[in-house]
Parts: structure tokens; sequence; C-alpha cells
């Protein structure tokens, strides 16, 4: 009987493999509750479902994790934002899509070097709105996401107050920087998760050091 079972175990998953066709698996559905039925059994849970179960349970607890990560990561660029405006002789940071007039993007070297990360790009999606600055972790950072082969890059949005292609952000205005977002892609597999967790635990250490070092 077990191999019964085990059978259609079996074909489910070269199913979902394959990315099965609707009609399959309505037979398949069919056929195992037509065994089901015939030998007056209940309660049978595929070991297919069981693994899945426990597999959406672990990304759902990764992705709370990830989401609180993301929030430490946001204090952090906040942080050295005010720094770099501190350092400033000007007494802001000036954000602008072109690199008009030799423009640079990049944080100063001595900022980075303490928060362990650097711009990459900045963009503004919709014309007028918001901007979105891409990061590029460095140091301790981004030794961790190398070690578990996640990328190394996240973004923030600045909410724009004037609808220009440029901004100079001041102290006052840290708080308009949201939405730091990791770029993970994890995929379903159980490695993957794992290494998903073990990232994001060792992240959210490192970013918690960093926050009380820079403080």
């Amino acid at each position: 009987m077990s191999n019964e079972i085990n059978k259609f175990n079996n074909e489910l998953t070269e199913l979902f493999k394959n990315h099965y066709e609707a009609e399959e698996l309505f037979n398949l559905g069919v056929g195992f509750g037509k065994y089901l039925e015939k030998n007056k059994l209940e309660d049978v849970k595929l070991e297919f479902f069981v693994q899945h179960k426990i597999k959406k349970e672990i990304r759902t607890t990764i992705k709370e994790e990830i989401s609180k990560l993301n929030n430490s990561l946001l204090k952090l660029v906040q942080m050295a934002f005010k720094e770099e405006i501190n350092l400033s002789n000007f007494g802001y940071w000036e954000i602008r899509i072109s690199s008009f007039s030799g423009h640079k993007h990049e944080l100063s070297e001595e900022v980075y070097k303490k928060y362990n990360f650097q711009i990459d790009s900045v963009s503004q999606p919709t014309k007028g709105g918001d901007f979105d600055l891409n990061f590029r972790m460095t140091g301790k950072l981004a030794d961790i996401v190398e070690k578990y082969r996640f990328s190394n890059s996240f973004s923030v949005s600045y909410s724009s107050g004037s609808g220009e292609e440029d901004e100079y952000i001041n102290e006052d205005e840290i708080e308009s920087i949201y939405g730091a977002h990791l770029h993970f892609n994890i995929e379903a597999d159980s490695e993957s998760m794992d290494n998903a967790a073990k990232c994001v635990h060792d992240l959210s250490n490192e970013i918690l050091l960093l926050t009380i070092r820079n403080s």
C-alpha cells in the first residue's frame, strides 16, 4: 500500500518540477482520491505536501526576519547620511539623477568605510517622483553576503519634496529616506533557504554592531 502512495507522491513531485498542466494535476488528484476511497483510508498526507508546508513556513519566517533586517539597515543608512551631512561644508547632501558638472553620488571614504556600503546609482523611476538610491555592500557586510552567495546590493528611497531632478538633503530631512530593500533572491530549495536564514542572522548581528559602534 505504501508503494502506491509513494507512486502518487513521486508523480506529484515530477509534475511540479516540470511546471504541471492543470489537467494532469486534476487527473492525478482524481486517481489518488479513488485510491483512498477504495482502500478506505483517511487523513493520508502525501510527503510532497508535508515538505511543501514546512518550506512555506520557513520562507515566511525568513521573510519576516528580512523585513526586520531591512528596518535595521534603513536606520544605518540614515545614520550614514546624517554623518555625511555633518562632515559637509555646506550642511547638506545633494541627490541628483545625472552626473551634471562632475557631480558624484558616492559617500565619502570616511563614511562608507565606517558603515560598510557605498552608493552605486541614483534614479527617479517616475519623473517628479521619489528617488531610488542603489547601494553595494562593502567590508564585513559584503563578506557575509558573498559567503552565502547572495547579492551584495540593496536600495532605499528618498521622498521627493520638490519634484525636481535634484534635491538637497539636510539633517532635518533624514527621515524622508525610507524603504530599505535587500536584493535577495531566495530559491525554494532547502539549501538556499538555509543559507538565507544564516545570512540574515549574520547580517543582523553585524548591522547591530555597526549601529552601536557608530552611534
